[in-house]
């Protein structure tokens, strides 16, 4: 799939860059749904970019775009688990809805190796941060949000597998 048909992005490698970007963005900060926010993130730049003559870094609005909408989630997800009212949780999507899809997905992590599904586990799970991970991996910082942001993407190329093995 190329880029939005906009003239903020020259190129849908630029599309593709700023994305990516905006996935690690917020996957940085803990948010599991790190695509839609993206995708919601991209989405409000083209509707600003298509009301004014915009001619800046598209980057730059676009990450300020981004901490409004990561606000948005986080006011959002806080206010159910704040609430004590455990059927307005039902209202936010979660990624595993039934048996078999978490049935999947326990097979998919299964197939990493022991190591990256320890290094997952603790920044998904415990809560580790990126910079308590480094000094027990030996890794940057950056180093070990590279590495999970490489992981997520296997788990989601091997849980599209399974996903499709389940369908046949």
């Amino acid at each position: 799939a190329g880029g939005p048909p906009t003239a903020i992005f020259k190129t849908p490698e630029q599309y593709r860059r700023l994305r990516t970007k905006l996935i690690v963005y917020f996957e940085g900060r803990r948010c599991w749904q790190a695509d839609d926010l993206a995708d919601e993130s991209i989405a409000r730049l083209i509707g600003y970019a298509a009301t004014v003559e915009f001619d800046g870094n598209a980057d730059a609005l676009a990450f300020g775009i981004a901490r409004n909408v990561l606000k948005e989630w986080l006011r959002k997800a806080g206010s159910f688990a704040e609430s004590g009212d455990g059927e307005l949780l039902d209202v936010l999507p979660f990624p595993h809805p039934d048996a078999e899809a978490s049935a999947r997905a326990a097979r998919t992590v299964a197939m990493l190796q022991p190591a990256d599904r320890e290094l997952l586990e603790q920044y998904y799970v415990d809560g580790s941060t990126s910079g308590e991970l480094a000094l027990h991996w030996g890794l940057s910082p950056a180093g070990v949000r590279t590495r999970i942001f490489r992981l997520r993407n296997q788990l989601l190329k091997y849980f599209g597998k399974e996903d499709r093995k389940s369908v046949v």
